[in-house]
């Protein structure tokens, strides 16, 4: 079946005739050679790709998307083969003949010359694929001088022109930068500029912009969207975001587990979905727009056992016991706020970062104000949700708040119900206490979980380091947090590597829980998973939190997964807080500029609501001079909130 086939409807580029097919799959099917076996990664997988459309490969990671990619561009791991099927290129736009890329050798001259030529790639992590060792303009300028036959001074020439195409700001001044030196849209910017310099026929856009925050998404989006139509490059879009296909794709291809279970054009299959998983799929998305749903619906869904709850909170904590969760007991709902005593209280907080000029210990370069006089309060049992682009001072401020980093001025004030305390002058004793009352939950758990610990070393480790409990109440308490958290307690044996990411999540959130918090810090704990996955990951933190009592401070970029689990939000740019409400009203009445952008660029699932970045002017909301009167700062940079109702505030320009 391919994707024209499955239902017919409008498309996009040229009418389907064999001349107008640039790319055809027809029953592929790899399998991986294992140690125990054999297993079948891809099965009787077949779509087609017209040119100068756009095509998305949509499915959970595990479903064969990225297999599929590697088998297009020759790269299939060597314990990988094709073992049925075929993957074809048609005539190339400069007329070069037809090629069947399956009974190519990988390393054959034929494939090589293929490979980023005709076929180029835009991978998921930009920081990843690009070199740190070289400068933008050889990095650019290698696959032209390879393909291209060009010379050096032909080649640097042609990167300044490949960089202007890619919407460089600066394009000669890019050339000598190192990508450490860039952003992350800049970054990926780069790999599509490298991408681009073969002319190819197909670019593969592998999660292209996951790691990217929502505005930074649309704009690298929209600029592959006017590539295609520029160039007539064909553009086969491989993610999980139901809302970037919905913006991107004119087809789809719903894989799951190596197979193919719904294709067609995207209009109507959003629609009406006809195959149970793409309804769940899309069960499981956040949207900004719309009601709230009590509990996204993942494919799989965690239930917590209430006795496992029960027997968590019992008990009070001593020395030689294990902590327990707050003696109120859970919530009847988000507390009031004016009911709500303030845990959390950040007074006038600013960070500054000096730069560095002429030298490694000389500081004359000025400063970089990282938090500008942030003020906020934290109610006990509440979660406000932190949201802004990367950059904009969420992570310096956590940072702050758990005590990582000494603000430059103001205060962090903690009250557990013994009186506000200042983090950055705390003794030992009450810091000690403060980080066990305090728990943080980190982005990529990969990253924040050691690989050489097995889960059991991973989750007694905090009570260990805290003193809580003898050896067999320690190892009791770790396989019921994992049972809390969904996973089985005979897991305790494994390492990190073995489990899944929205898995190792898990296991994070149950290392936070391990010492009995009351506040957690969440930074971006789902920014980087499936939709299903995260729907599944959202679900349980709101379940956590009712049933604990927990207070959160929710970080995230993207204000549909911040609606979902917040009962209300404050938009941070540029270091400052630029508008605080509650979660409806933030999203339904957004007044000041950048919060409009933000919510305007976040993808939603639905193809006749596309986000148009052109029109938005993100790059100049994120730029406090260009916001309009009365939101612009006054002249010494200053804000001051205005108060709007129904706890809605909003930053205006402050007193001169």
């Amino acid at each position: 079946m391919t994707a024209a086939a499955a239902r017919p409807g409008p498309t996009t580029g040229p009418d389907a005739t064999p001349d107008a097919d640039i790319l055809r799959v027809r029953g592929l099917t790899i399998d991986f050679r294992l140690p125990t076996g054999s297993l079948r990664a891809v099965e009787d997988v077949g779509f087609t790709l017209r040119r100068g459309a756009c095509l998305a490969l949509v499915g959970e990671s595990g479903s064969g998307k990225s297999t599929i990619a590697q088998c297009i561009q020759g790269i299939l791991p060597k314990a990988a083969r094709v073992a049925g099927g075929a993957v074809a290129l048609g005539t190339g736009r400069h007329g070069e003949p037809p090629v069947e890329i399956t009974a190519l050798g990988r390393d054959s001259r034929a494939m090589l010359a293929l490979r980023g030529n005709r076929v180029a790639t835009v991978f998921q992590e930009p920081m990843t694929a690009l070199s740190p060792l070289h400068t933008i303009g050889d990095q650019v300028g290698e696959p032209l001088r390879l393909h291209q036959g060009l010379s050096r001074r032909q080649a640097d020439t042609a990167v300044v022109d490949l960089l202007a195409q890619a919407r460089f700001p600066d394009p000669k001044a890019a050339v000598r930068m190192y990508p450490f030196e860039l952003s992350g849209g800049l970054r990926q910017r780069a790999v599509i500029a490298i991408a681009l310099a073969g002319e190819p026929d197909v670019l593969i856009a592998d999660e292209p912009t996951t790691a990217l925050d929502v505005t930074t998404q649309a704009e690298i989006l929209a600029l592959i969207d006017l590539l295609r139509r520029e160039t007539g490059m064909a553009v086969l879009l491989i993610t999980h975001d139901l809302g970037v296909v919905a913006h991107m794709a004119a087809h789809m291809v719903v894989l799951h587990r190596g197979r193919m279970l719904e294709a067609g054009p995207v209009a109507p299959l959003f629609q009406d979905p006809g195959h149970p998983y793409l309804r769940a799929l899309m069960g499981a998305v956040p949207r900004v727009s719309g009601a709230v749903q009590a509990r996204l619906t993942p494919l799989r869904d965690i239930r917590i056992d209430p006795a496992l709850l029960q027997s968590l909170r019992q008990g009070t904590p001593a020395p030689d016991a294990l902590p327990d969760a707050p003696p109120d007991g859970p919530p009847d709902g988000p507390p009031d706020d004016d009911a709500a005593p303030v845990m959390l209280r950040l007074d006038a907080l600013e960070k500054h970062y000096p730069l560095r000029h002429g030298g490694l210990f000389r500081r004359d370069g000025g400063t970089v104000q990282a938090v500008r006089g942030v003020n906020l309060e934290l109610r006990a049992g509440t979660c406000l949700g932190l949201v802004g682009e990367s950059g904009c001072g969420k992570t310096t401020l956590m940072r702050l708040i758990t005590g990582a980093l000494r603000p430059t001025v103001g205060r962090v004030l903690f009250d557990s119900g013994d009186g506000p305390a200042d983090v950055a002058h705390m003794d030992r004793a009450r810091l000690t206490r403060y980080r066990r009352e305090a728990q943080y939950i980190f982005q990529d758990p990969f990253a924040s979980l050691n690989p050489r610990m097995t889960v059991r070393e991973l989750l007694t480790e905090p009570m260990v380091i805290h003193g809580v409990g003898t050896a067999r109440a320690r190892a009791d308490r770790a396989a019921e947090l994992l049972r809390i958290v969904g996973l089985d307690a005979r897991m305790m044996g494994r390492h990190p590597h073995s489990f899944s990411g929205g898995q190792r999540q898990r296991l994070s959130i149950a290392r936070a829980l391990a010492l009995g918090p009351r506040l957690l810090l969440c930074d971006e704990p789902v920014s980087a998973l499936d939709v299903s996955v995260q729907a599944q990951v959202l679900n349980l933190l709101a379940d956590l939190r009712t049933a604990l009592g927990l207070t959160m401070l929710f970080v995230s970029h993207n204000l549909a997964v911040v609606r979902h689990v917040a009962d209300s939000i404050v938009v941070m740019c540029a270091g400052r807080l630029v508008e605080w409400a509650p979660a409806d009203v933030l999203v339904n009445d957004a007044r000041h500029p950048y919060t409009r952008a933000l919510l305007s660029a976040v993808p939603e699932p639905d193809p006749h609501r596309r986000v148009t970045p052109g029109e938005l002017g993100v790059a100049r909301a994120s730029d406090p001079a260009a916001w309009p009167a009365p939101y612009r700062p006054g002249p010494d940079g200053r804000t001051q909130w205005r108060t709007l109702g129904d706890g809605h505030v909003v930053a205006v320009g402050g007193p001169a």
